[in-house]
């Protein structure tokens, strides 16, 4: 798992690169020792794959981040599939947006969309199950996956960001 670090003046956020496994501990510890905020949001748009045992690991090393607020930002397919099979998965952070990738078959375009999650889980699992517009060109673009689903049951465990 590579990382990258970017601070903000009132966050640390933190990309992740590649696959959540065995390996994910030692990222974890790193990454905590270089924050200077507070709060961190993990970045999770480019995760490629997760398996049990990085989980296992993330679970156990988000222990450590005692006194630290932190939040998951961009949750694509991957993570939303991780966090539905295991409800422990998010820990204490919360879901502030999620990205669903769609398809159009006409011109073989793939575009991701990004959704904030504030809360309404049924409403956003209808936007995203709905087709888009090829930006590309105007044809019907779908969803690549049945992904909503997974949007209701996070909303149900209230993993989604709190309404302002």
């Amino acid at each position: 798992m590579e990382h990258r670090i970017q601070e903000q003046p009132d966050r640390t956020v933190v990309e992740l690169i590649g696959d959540i496994d065995g390996g994910i501990a030692q990222a974890l510890a790193a990454i905590r020792t270089a924050a200077k905020s507070r709060t961190i949001v993990f970045d999770c748009s480019r995760i490629t794959r997760i398996n049990s045992v990085g989980i296992a690991q993330w679970m156990g090393a988000m222990k450590q981040y005692t006194g630290t607020s932190y939040r998951y930002a961009f949750c694509n397919e991957q993570f939303i599939d991780a966090a539905v099979m295991i409800p422990q998965f998010p820990c204490e952070g919360w879901i502030e947006s999620v990205t669903v990738d769609y398809h159009c078959e006409p011109c073989g375009s793939v575009e991701r969309v990004v959704y904030p999650c504030d809360g309404d889980a049924e409403t956003l699992a209808a936007q995203a199950e709905e087709p888009r517009t090829c930006a590309k060109c105007g044809g019907a673009a779908e969803p690549m996956s049945d992904i909503g689903v997974g949007f209701e049951t996070l909303g149900e465990r209230a993993c989604f960001r709190p309404r302002r």
